[in-house]
């Protein structure tokens, strides 16, 4: 049997929750961008 490393582990975990965050679907990217174009608190339209 092949055993596969813990650091292997952890770098395709970290790979795969990177990828999570940064590939939303569209329906959520949208709903993001129609929210972030109704705002009108400046404070909370202001880009980090």
């Amino acid at each position: 049997m092949r055993m596969v490393s813990e650091d292997l582990v952890a770098k395709v975990v970290e790979e795969t929750y990177k990828k999570a965050l940064l590939n939303l679907p569209e329906d959520v990217h949208n709903a993001l961008k129609n929210a972030w174009e109704k705002e009108t608190n400046p404070l909370a339209k202001k880009k980090p």
